[in-house]
């Protein structure tokens, strides 16, 4: 297979921005997980008043950062598949290495399948959600 020119400088285009929106995903994915310890350790005034009953700390502050802690573990994979893509079509292409290249979009169609199957199970969830707060407004009528 050979690539022309043209389609060269697509994929370095493509990688340079691969590689920003990886940037972006990290940065992001870390501020999530320190929202998310943040939460479950800093006292707020809930938390403060249930250390005053023993408690350690309140059941929804550590529900709420455990959820965003999960958030951050999720959108965590696509970043580094993007990651992995930028570095890779670009060293592929610079190397004139086919393995590498092919490496790159197999990161790339990781990236994308992971993605879809995000989509289908968060639309799964609220359907579940939509169905369940219908069948709660019908029991309640």
């Amino acid at each position: 297979m050979e690539i022309s020119e043209h389609t060269r400088g697509l994929f370095l285009g493509m990688a340079r921005w691969a590689k920003f929106l990886a940037i972006i995903g990290f940065i992001s994915v870390g501020l999530i997980a320190i929202v998310g310890f943040g939460v479950m350790f800093i006292p707020s005034d809930a938390a403060e008043m249930a250390a005053e009953r023993n408690m350690i700390f309140s059941a929804g502050s550590v529900v709420a950062g455990l959820i965003l802690l999960v958030f951050a573990v999720v959108y965590f994979f696509p970043a580094f598949f993007l990651l992995r893509f930028a570095s890779r079509v670009k060293q592929g292409l610079m190397n004139t290495d086919q393995t590498t290249f092919e490496n790159s979009i197999a990161s790339l169609k990781n990236m994308f399948t992971y993605m879809g199957i995000l989509v289908i199970v968060m639309l799964s969830l609220y359907g579940i959600v939509i169905l369940a707060a219908i069948a709660s407004a019908a029991s309640r009528s």
